[in-house]
């Protein structure tokens, strides 16, 4: 009997950790030196399935399908209000499932369009460009602008839409 508790409760356990794998830790220290040891930061990730009309590029911010409703297909929205998911990691073909990160340091695609990044600044899902990230003007952000991140990197070249540094937090 015994056994059996034990058993279901480490079930239980690894069910509700299943977003948690060996992704590194933030902060590592060398144990000899004391120095931090550079490349480790935790990250998690979800499997997502690329339902767009193309492909999308590495750092491409993604919402829940809401027409395949499986709860794993994704698509770019520019909507108002859209609910963020995942970042894709790598490059996705269409109908391919692929790496998606949810929480920790990624290059996020920005449009700079919508305003200029400046690193401590909240990142939004873009309201202007499909699978883009944007920031906001003071006092422009809406009660439905859902928050991707926090920018880590400031525009050093305004005016250009890339990669920036983007913490994540969509976990």
């Amino acid at each position: 009997m015994k056994s059996i508790i034990v058993s279901f409760l480490l079930l239980f356990t690894v069910a509700a950790h299943a977003d948690l794998g060996a992704h590194g830790r933030s902060a590592a220290k060398d144990p000899v030196t004391g120095n931090s040891l550079g490349g480790f930061t935790e990250k998690f990730y979800v499997n997502a399935k690329n339902l767009s009309n193309g492909a999308l590029a590495a750092g491409s911010v993604v919402v829940p399908s809401v027409v395949a409703d499986d709860g794993y297909s994704a698509t770019t929205s520019a909507t108002a209000g859209a609910f963020p998911l995942c970042v894709y990691e790598v490059a996705c073909a269409v109908n391919a499932f692929c790496k998606c990160q949810t929480y920790g340091v990624a290059n996020v695609l920005v449009d700079v369009a919508n305003g200029i990044s400046t690193a401590g600044q909240q990142a939004f899902l873009s309201e202007g460009t499909a699978g883009y990230a944007q920031s906001e003007t003071l006092g422009s952000v809406a009660a439905t602008d859902i928050p991707i991140g926090v920018f880590l990197d400031s525009d050093s070249n305004p005016g250009t839409s890339g990669s920036k540094q983007v913490f994540l937090r969509l976990r």
